[in-house]
């Protein structure tokens, strides 16, 4: 039996066969792990999939067809345009999986730039002719928020925070969702409203039948903050001409959203630390409280710990709320959902065309990407996440009026250079991938050490680096940054 405001945190997969993602799933599961692999995610049709395996080999041929007998080699079939009969194929060096282009007509592609060999790890994005993919977690199922939002997928990066989303629902409790500006975390709050039950027994009323109130507490007068959440009755301070009952008395039987809990006045957070424990509110001006029932759902960009230990939030109220949290990734730790959202958000866009436009689309008709732009749209680190996605793709259908066709060079200037900042570290890559201490990339490792004094980090940076990255071309060169640094004489 849970209190009348529940607030519970919930915290935030080989055989390398010809593989769907239904096989990969079975194969997963029977080794009770996931792999890492290519998920083809454009088509988005091709429900294809890749693990990284050396000996596999990509292309448009069958298994078997037209290779010597004996060959057993591992085969994806890609039956895309602009994919070679043998187009690339997985090979091991030097402890990395790394593709190869055996001779394909147009090239293979990794993070936007043509390789010959390059080492593949997690979120690099991979392009043969017109299919492009993902190196993510293997296998993972597609599921959006079938009750509230049909056809927002949530990949391998976004199954946990899903999962705990159903569990708090169903289990009528409250949640704080973490995660960065623009992750969708109002989106989150309303499937668990809409996927939520009172928790007053198995013939209780749907939640999504309650209300669902949204407050953005960055927007409360901290002078009315207490008011405006809990409620007033006449005459209880100038200008209150009448009763309110407030969000909480206005949310009760449903759920109330508190949208940046951070930005919540310390005086009103000592306030709902009373109504958590409660289950009451005090209206300003009453003497005596009123009973309310409300699902809490809060929302911050940082975790409440770094809140606390900066003055920003009470301990208390934290030690109250932190029991679990459901944590949501940024849309660049996600890549492999891209295709599916912007073919969400296509639909979406056709349909709010003018009538003429929307018969159109709704007759079959609809926007069709290059490669190359979902290839950029992989690459993008995404700093203002699915709101900033949302805005590009609202920005490139309008640019592709009448044209049904979304070419890559209406891309913003911001998304189609980061293709040349990433292919940098892609060149450097394949140079250490090829050799054994590629002389050029060794001497560039060096001056950017020397001009910064050793520091790895620094020197990383300047070359447009990860620092990941980095430490991995200094081992395999075998260079020491602390070489590099200035030593003052004794």
């Amino acid at each position: 039996m849970h209190s009348a405001v529940d607030c519970v945190l919930i915290r935030g997969l080989s055989s390398g066969k010809t593989t769907t993602l239904a096989d990969a799933r079975a194969q997963a599961t029977a080794a009770g792990q996931s792999r890492l692999g290519i998920r083809w995610i454009f088509p988005t049709t091709l429900g294809t999939a890749t693990f990284l395996a050396p000996g596999t080999l990509i292309g448009r041929a069958q298994p078997g067809s037209g290779r010597p007998r004996g060959d057993e080699r591992t085969v994806t079939t890609l039956e895309v345009s602009g994919v070679s009969k043998e187009h690339a194929e997985l090979v091991e060096r030097g402890g990395a999986i790394c593709l190869r282009d055996r001779g394909s007509k147009n090239g293979s592609y990794v993070n936007g730039r043509k390789v010959t060999l390059s080492p593949l790890t997690h979120g690099d994005v991979v392009r043969l002719g017109e299919c492009v993919g993902v190196v993510c977690s293997i296998p993972h199922e597609d599921r959006g928020f079938a009750e509230f939002e049909t056809g927002l997928f949530g990949g391998p990066a976004l199954a946990e925070a899903l999962d705990s989303a159903r569990r708090v629902a169903e289990m009528g409790l409250s949640a704080v969702i973490v995660g960065e500006t623009g992750t969708g975390k109002e989106l989150f709050a309303r499937a668990i409203h809409a996927w939520g039950r009172r928790a007053r027994g198995s013939d209780a009323e749907p939640r999504s039948k309650s209300p669902f109130i949204a407050v953005n507490c960055a927007s409360l007068p901290e002078q009315l903050a207490d008011a405006l959440l809990f409620g007033y009755v006449k005459g209880a301070f100038t200008g209150a001409t009448g009763d309110v009952p407030g969000f909480f008395r206005e949310a009760d039987g449903g759920t109330l959203l508190l949208d940046e809990v951070l930005d919540l006045p310390r005086a009103v957070q000592a306030k709902l630390l009373r109504v958590l424990q409660e289950g009451e509110v005090l209206p300003v001006g009453e003497t005596a409280p009123k009973k309310v029932s409300v699902r809490v759902l809060v929302t911050a960009h940082t975790p409440l710990q770094q809140a606390v230990a900066a003055g920003e939030f009470r301990q208390d109220l934290l030690m109250r709320l932190e029991q679990a949290v459901i944590a949501l990734p940024p849309l660049r730790a996600r890549k492999e959902d891209i295709a599916h959202l912007l073919s969400w958000l296509l639909a979406r866009q056709a349909r709010s065309r003018p009538t003429a436009e929307a018969t159109h689309a709704s007759e079959g008709a609809s926007y069709v990407p290059q490669a190359q732009l979902i290839e950029s749209l992989c690459i993008y680190d995404w700093p203002g996440n699915v709101r900033e996605f949302v805005n590009v793709v609202v920005d490139l259908t309008a640019r592709s009026i009448p044209d049904t066709t979304l070419e890559w060079r209406n891309l913003p200037l911001r998304i189609r250079d980061a293709e040349r900042a990433t292919a940098s570290e892609t060149e450097a890559a394949a140079a250490a991938a090829e050799g054994g201490e590629p002389s050029d990339l060794k001497r560039k490792l060096i001056a950017a050490l020397r001009a910064h004094d050793g520091v790895v980090a620094q020197a990383a940076r300047a070359l447009g680096l990860k620092n990941p990255t980095m430490h991995r071309y200094l081992k395999r060169c075998r260079i020491e940054p602390a070489d590099y640094r200035f030593r003052t004489s004794k």
